[in-house]
This record gives C-alpha cells, structure tokens and sequence, in this order.
C-alpha cells in the first residue's frame, strides 16, 4: 500500500510547489488537499512524474479547519499531514488592526489546535509543520550561532500579533510530539522553521510591491550595509525539504527526531531585500528608488501615522503603504539563522548558486499571470536611473 498525504492550505503557493513534488513520487497513493477555497492546480507536474495515469490522485476536501466534522473526513486514514495552512503576514497597512488581529488568532492559532486535536481523535500518526523562522524574533537584529537560541517564546515579537500565533501554534505542536494516539501508535512530527519563502504562485509580496509603488511612485529601501539582511528559500526546494522530512519520519529514524525543529534556507549568507526584491519591482513594470539614510526617524514617522489613521479610521486610498512592522522588518533589520540541525537530519544542503535561475522564474511567473506579456517591466537603465531626492522619498514612505 502506498503513502496517502494530505495538505492544509492546499490551495496555496508552496502547496502547489509540494504538489509537484509528491506526484514524481512512486510511493505516493493519494493527496489530500484541505482549504476554504476551491482547489486549483497552480503549477504543472514535474517533468519527471509518470504519466497521467500513473500519478496519484488529488481529492480536495473544502472545509475550514475549526469545521471538525469535515475535517475528520478528510484526516481518515491519512498517513501523513503537511501543515501550511496559516493567515500570512501582511505587508500592508491595515487600519482595523483588530480584525487582522483575530484572523491571526483564528487561522493560526486556533485553527492549529482544532487541528491537532482532529489529528489525535483520527489516530493520524506523523506530520510535517511548515512555520516561520522570522515569528518567534523579537525586536532587533538577530544572528543565531544556534537554534536553541529561539527554542521558547519572546516577550515581544518582530513580527507582532502574527508572529507570535505562528511561534505558539508551532510550540503547541511540539508538545503534542511522541504523544500516544487513540489507536496505540505514537505522533511524530517535525517542525520546518522557512525564511522568507518566494516563488511561482506567491501573489503577496508582488500585489504589495505593486501598491506601495503606484502610491509613492518607487520602492526604496534603508542605506547601510547591514539593513534589510535577509535569508531566503525557493518554494520548490522547501518542498523537496518536506518531502524529504515526510521519508524521514516514515522511517525507522522518526522517534529520534520526532519533535524537533530547524531552519530552511538556500543560502546561509544573507542577501539584502532590496537587492533580492528588485527583480520583482522591474518584472512589475516599477522602479527602485534611491535608499533613504534616516531610518529611524522615518519609521518613527510612519508609525505616528499609521496610529492616527487607525484611531481615525481614514483608510489608504491610490495604492497601499508597508505596515511600520513589516517596513521595519523587510528593510530595516539583519536576521540569520543557523542551518546546521537541517544539515544532520536531512541531505538538502544550503547553497545560493541557484537564486538568480529561482528569481528568473519567479518574475516570468508575475510578468505571464499578474502582469500580462505586456507587462511593462522596466529595462535596466531605466531601473538604475533616476529617482527623486531623498526627502521626497521618505516623504512616500513616511
């Protein structure tokens, strides 16, 4: 008999790159896709998958997952769950910050725990837990010479009210680890930390870039040398990283490593987000302005406004602003993380030599499904020319 998966947030992007991986895959009998929305097939299959008749099927199971009794069927004799479901991180401002707040709250920590107790009452025995690396960092630059580092939770988050759901639904799966299910078997788990995850099929980031460029009329990030300093992740290879952590605990391996956690990333180095954003902004047929040298004044400014706009309630009209938080976040810190526990448990080795053919890909995707052929996408000479001077442009950010 082979393996039946299923996915949460199976109509997303990186479930879509997982797709792709678990039908080249011969030990795979049936996927189980799981989400509110309708299942559409993103990505075609691998050029390696059998033929048509040969992959294993999709059966797509609509319910949202405090719905208990539509997801017990669709947990019924699964072998393996992929956890990707989660309210992502918004990058833009949102003036009724309590209602994002509790979608926060509701798709990432309370959907978790009616998850894990639907897991335990169906007796499924083993899964794979994609969170965020960024949600259990608190203010700040962050370097990590270990994991252990950000083994609990802060007492503030980066990422706010996000990250801190994200990082408390990880540690409530973590406790449910090497527990005894109801039919004898032990749970087994483990815990993918991703950074910044970006590829065909992320709309996101690219709808955001969009907005706050039509507003403001470019895209500029904080001068200096440590700013913005990012790792990163294909979503084409964290799936090869689940499917490989899927081998790992249909093994005899899997009660040693059952409840463990670890960073996924391409690069140990990090990469500026203005640098690695860039490519982007062009294939959207925007710029890159020039940097902007008094970071914190302009994020001390922009959070001034957006607290006025909120206990206003004046919405952003003609485009969109970053959030002070994800603004600080994307441009204005230097995270990295150690990859050292993915490399004793897994044979995905980091390596960067391959950002610039996974970018490639990634900006054909916006120019072919967002943008249109006729995108517009600025040339190099036009990306690297002109902006305005600096106080116009923190201005448009502020």
């Amino acid at each position: 008999m082979g393996v039946k998966v299923a996915i949460t947030g199976g109509s997303g992007f990186m479930a879509a790159h997982l797709i792709r991986r678990l039908r080249a895959n011969a030990t795979i009998d049936e996927i189980r896709t799981i989400d509110r929305k309708p299942f559409r097939q993103l990505l075609p299959n691998d050029e390696n998958s059998p033929s048509s008749d040969d992959v294993p099927p999709i059966v797509h199971y609509q319910c949202d997952l405090l719905d208990v009794a539509k997801l017990e069927k669709a947990l019924d004799g699964v072998d393996v769950l992929f956890h990707l479901a989660r309210k992502a991180f918004e990058y833009l401002f949102v003036t009724d910050q309590k209602t994002l707040n509790d979608r926060y709250t509701r798709d990432n920590l309370e959907a978790t725990q009616s998850l894990l107790d639907t897991i335990f009452k169906c007796s499924v025995p083993r899964m794979v837990h994609v969170g965020d690396a960024f949600a259990n960092v608190p203010p700040g630059d962050n370097f990590g010479n270990s994991e252990d580092i950000h083994r609990g939770l802060p007492t503030k988050y980066l990422m706010g009210h996000y990250g801190e759901t994200r990082a408390k639904a990880e540690l409530v799966g973590r406790k449910k680890s090497g527990k005894m299910l109801p039919n004898g078997r032990q749970f087994h788990a483990l815990f993918l930390r991703a950074t910044f995850v970006y590829g065909e099929g992320e709309k996101r980031l690219p709808t955001a870039l969009r907005k706050v460029a039509e507003r403001h009329g470019d895209i500029s990030e904080f001068a200096g040398p440590s700013n913005g300093m990012l790792q990163y992740i294909y979503a084409g290879n964290l799936a090869s990283i689940m499917v490989e952590s899927m081998e790992l605990l249909l093994s005899e391996r899997a009660e040693r490593f059952s409840g463990t956690f670890f960073y996924c990333m391409d690069d140990a180095v990090c990469t500026k987000f203005g640098e690695f954003c860039a490519p982007l902004v062009r294939a959207l047929g925007h710029r890159m302005g020039p940097p902007v040298t008094s970071q914190w004044a302009t994020l001390l400014k922009l959070y001034i406004e957006q607290c006025i706009r909120c206990l206003c309630g004046w919405e952003v009209t003609g485009g969109g602003d970053f959030s002070a938080s994800a603004l600080r976040f994307l441009f204005g810190c230097a995270i990295g993380f150690s990859g050292r526990r993915m490399a004793l448990i897994l044979k995905h080795r980091p390596g960067g030599e391959g950002m610039a053919e996974w970018t490639e890909r990634t900006t054909d995707w916006i120019r072919t499904e967002m943008i249109g052929s006729g995108g517009g996408e600025m040339d190099e000479g036009q990306w690297k020319r002109g902006g305005e001077d600096e106080s116009k442009t923190m201005r448009r950010m502020g």
